[in-house]
């Protein structure tokens, strides 16, 4: 209840006021939390700028269709590939399969990447591990990450590798 900090001196309407908007502001805010199985274009429901809180659960495959669209895991956040299409930000996630950012910007940030990564356009991985390697033609960031695959990143210059372990 920030509306009320400092006074309880309010009348009871305004009491119920305020409490009526908190928790409508609240299941507004629930809207936005996914589980096992949802979908992810099913639940961006804003043209852009959606943000989705996923709970631990499988989520088949990573394909935001709107762009800057923000998904953060909450728990063990599985998907089984992904293909991103528009800008997006993903944090806290696994990525089973194979993962392709084609002509958009993709900022990646405590992601596991357990298959190959194919970057035609940009990406950026902040603190990630990968156990696939990546084969880019675009423009690829990382910064903080492990590279547990042993294999080199194809097409990624050295220049914009940051703080890579193996």
């Amino acid at each position: 209840m920030a509306e009320l900090a400092g006074s309880f001196k309010k009348k009871a309407l305004d009491f119920f006021n305020y409490s009526s908007r908190d928790s409508l502001q609240l299941q507004e805010e629930k809207a936005e939390y996914l589980t096992n199985g949802d979908s992810i274009t099913d639940a961006e429901t804003k043209s852009s700028k959606n943000t989705l809180t996923l709970q631990s659960g499988n989520y088949g495959i990573l394909n935001p269709g709107k762009p800057d669209t923000t998904i953060v895991g909450s728990g063990a956040i599985d998907f089984n590939s992904a293909e991103i299409n528009v800008d997006c930000k993903i944090s806290n996630s696994t990525i089973n399969g194979a993962t392709v950012v084609n002509s958009a910007t993709a900022i990646f940030s405590n992601c596991t990447f357990l298959g190959p990564i194919t970057v035609i356009g940009n990406s950026h991985f902040i603190g990630c591990l990968f156990q696939g390697a990546i084969n880019n033609t675009g423009t690829t960031y990382i910064i903080g990450c492990s590279n547990k695959s042993g294999a080199a990143h194809v097409g990624v210059p050295a220049a914009n590798i940051f703080g890579e372990t193996t």
